[in-house]
């Protein structure tokens, strides 16, 4: 890809089957891209994770609470602002 000159960089997702299903192992699954990026340099341009102003996920029932994920189970703003502030130490 890269002689053809395509773009062959990756953008991690740290939910989802990686972590699975879990949203707190995407804190872990995240750190490690990092700690790895230098094995293959140049690869990834970036992570993505599945974040809230709450953690976990709530059902379809009423009333729903504000904040929280009806979709996928997610990590709380406050775990992700920790997440960028380790990261962003180790770059």
């Amino acid at each position: 890809m890269h002689d053809e000159g395509i773009n062959h960089r990756l953008i991690i997702d740290c939910s989802h089957g990686n972590s699975g299903k879990v949203a707190k192992r995407q804190i872990s699954v995240a750190r490690q891209v990092i700690d790895n990026r230098k094995k293959i340099p140049g690869y990834v341009a970036g992570i993505m994770v599945e974040s809230f102003l709450q953690d976990g996920k709530q059902s379809d029932s009423f009333p729903l609470e504000y904040g929280q994920s009806v979709t996928d189970e997610c990590i709380s703003w406050q775990q992700t602002e920790q997440l960028l502030s380790t990261l962003a130490a180790q770059l």
